[in-house]
């Protein structure tokens, strides 16, 4: 018989549960979730997160949390005090693209990041990357975008599509300016059961639905993290200001636009372009929207 002389028990300060909007599902596998003080450089030491059975992702031992994980000690000292870490994402399957972003442990609260209620996402959103192939039940918004000014990538621009019954898809391009941005197909009003289809309506192969393509480009309200060259997440989807978009090239007189629009066909791709380019051409808003 064994006698137990010392039980120790510890906690975990953060938990993240990661969501796929794209599936509207939890991401439970691929992710590569690593901290490290904000602080410090990427090439210094980190803590990588380890997968729960129920798929989340979280850390023990993270530095300079130790006395928090330490469950029989309580809440250490008062007020609370927080060390901020860099959270970077990576997708080994190539379905997400890479995030980065900025957080203080510990969380202040008992329970998952992000909190969940009061209308809030369920999970941290991962977006989609430019590999990211087409589920077959949705259609896909996909390009590449490039600053006219200098014929760089517009990297880290958001994409958003409007269908016809209003409902706003969002993307965010990668560091060189590819974007994808799933969407579900606009409500097919007549039934799909008759045969022939009823006069007037083309066979469901053969539809397509208008889109209304915007973007928001600002580059220098981007902030930047220490060690890494992917902008910090909230200032990329919450800080950058409509963009201007040339639906036709500048140099033939085209003007800039606040939206580009297109038919997206069933079952194939909608690749947004500026007329005689391979890209589409965006700009900085001029002034403030």
């Amino acid at each position: 018989m064994h006698r137990v002389i010392e039980t120790v028990s510890t906690v975990t300060l953060l938990g993240i549960r990661f969501w796929d909007p794209v599936l509207d599902a939890q991401v439970q596998d691929g992710l590569v979730v690593t901290a490290r003080p904000a602080s410090q450089q990427r090439s210094d030491p980190y803590v990588t997160a380890y997968r729960t059975l129920s798929g989340y992702y979280a850390f023990h031992r993270l530095p300079g949390t130790l006395d928090y994980e330490n469950a029989t000690l309580g809440i250490v000292g008062s007020p609370l005090v927080t060390r901020r870490f860099r959270i970077e994402i990576s997708d080994v399957f190539r379905r997400l693209l890479d995030t980065a972003f900025e957080i203080d442990v510990p969380l202040g609260y008992r329970g998952l990041f992000p909190p969940s209620g009061g209308g809030a996402a369920p999970g941290f959103l991962l977006y989609s990357a430019p590999t990211r192939r087409r589920p077959s039940w949705l259609g896909a918004v996909r390009g590449e975008l490039e600053q006219a000014a200098d014929g760089e990538p517009a990297g880290h621009a958001v994409v958003a599509v409007t269908d016809p019954a209003g409902r706003i898809w969002r993307g965010i391009a990668d560091g060189a300016g590819r974007f994808t941005v799933f969407l579900a197909y606009p409500e097919i009003e007549a039934s799909l059961g008759g045969s022939p289809p009823s006069p007037g309506q083309a066979p469901l192969g053969q539809r397509s639905w208008p889109m209304r393509v915007s973007v928001f480009y600002q580059p220098g309200m981007l902030r930047e993290l220490p060690g890494t060259t992917i902008p910090d997440f909230p200032s990329i989807l919450n800080q950058q200001p409509a963009a201007t978009i040339w639906v036709q090239s500048p140099d033939g007189g085209g003007t800039p636009q606040s939206e580009w629009v297109g038919d997206l066909p069933f079952g194939g791709d909608l690749v947004p372009r500026t007329d005689g380019s391979s890209t589409l051409l965006v700009g900085p808003a001029t002034t403030s929207p």
